[in-house]
């Protein structure tokens, strides 16, 4: 787990919490109170398929996201109910990622 801020886009206002490196996931999801609290606005609606294999149309939304000393200035998400941050491939491939099996670590550099 790391700690995330997410700000409202062009704003001050932001959400703390914890997030999850999900190497399996397409896009970043966060939560919807989230999206609440931040007064997101929907960008756009995009097809998705959950773990389950259940496909859906849902919106996105712009966020500027910090955790682990990196910075992302604008990033497409979507929101779920859930209560922490799951922090995808649309970030992860932006960064070096060094995964040390033995010692159950991972290590996220910028390239």
């Amino acid at each position: 787990m790391v700690r995330v801020v997410a700000f409202r886009p062009f704003s001050r206002i932001s959400k703390v919490g914890r997030g999850k490196i999900d190497s399996g996931a397409d896009i970043t999801v966060i939560p919807i109170d989230w999206a609440e609290r931040l007064a997101l606005l929907p960008s756009s609606v995009v097809k998705v398929r959950s773990y389950y294999g259940r496909e859906e149309e849902v919106e996105t939304y712009f966020i500027r996201m910090e955790f682990s000393g990196f910075q992302f200035p604008l990033i497409e998400v979507l929101v779920s109910n859930r209560k922490d941050v799951l922090i995808g491939r649309d970030v992860l491939n932006r960064l070096r990622a060094e995964l040390d099996g033995k010692k159950l670590e991972l290590k996220l550099t910028d390239p």
